[in-house]
């Protein structure tokens, strides 16, 4: 059996010589698989903004609402490329109702997320997934009347895109897709409950955050 094992040895080395280019490019690119940022026991903290605009377009209205929300994050990458982690929230939110009045609320929320990245050809460029749900709870402000308090839950889902200019930086843009909110804009009211949906890119909501990131 011993020059068999001799016979075979010989043949996976000549094999490996032959084409020594080829292994070392697959070695290479099985070693970017997996980036320092992203790899398994990183971590990550970030603070995002998001601004959003929408207007209403059903004939006979002009409702208008701008947001602006800051969301400092903590994450864990549990396995490579696919981190969870815990998000909280500042928000202010401006309505102005087609009827001239004006309505502020200001938030706070917290919440989990996860998400996934997925490296381009280039190791300082990755899309990735997002999908998170958080609680916020907020104060309305009408023009005129009294305050009151209400609360909204929602999930969300955001495809972004993310650059490393660096090896613990990285800056990203993300676009919201999907959105879940249940609210309740009166804790003192009742059946004023609302669920909203909104899917696509019809509206202007977009997020820019940076992140730095703990390897291990």
């Amino acid at each position: 059996m011993k020059p068999v094992f001799l016979n075979f040895t010989r043949t996976i080395n000549q094999i490996i010589m032959q084409n020594k280019l080829a292994v070392i490019l697959f070695m290479l690119a099985f070693g970017f698989c997996a980036k320092a940022q992203t790899s398994q026991g990183s971590v990550s903290l970030g603070g995002g903004f998001n601004f959003g605009a929408s207007k209403d377009q059903n004939p006979g209205n002009d409702d208008k609402t701008t947001s602006f929300s800051f969301s400092p994050q903590v994450g864990y990458f549990v396995v490579d490329n696919f981190e969870v982690g815990l998000a909280l929230s500042l928000s202010t939110v401006n309505q102005k109702p087609g009827d001239g009045t004006d309505y502020k609320d200001s938030g706070f929320g917290i919440g989990p997320f996860a998400r996934y990245y997925i490296f381009t050809s280039n190791e300082k460029f990755a899309f990735f997934g997002d999908a998170r749900f958080g609680f916020n709870a907020y104060k309305h402000k009408p023009e005129s009347g009294n305050d009151s308090k209400g609360s909204v839950a929602a999930f969300s889902v955001s495809p972004g895109f993310v650059f490393f200019p660096t090896k613990h930086w990285g800056v990203e843009l993300s676009l919201s897709l999907l959105s879940i909110t249940s609210q309740d804009p009166n804790k003192d009211g009742d059946n004023d409950k609302r669920t909203n949906v909104n899917f696509g890119f019809n509206s202007l909501s977009t997020g820019v955050g940076v992140k730095y990131y703990i390897t291990r």
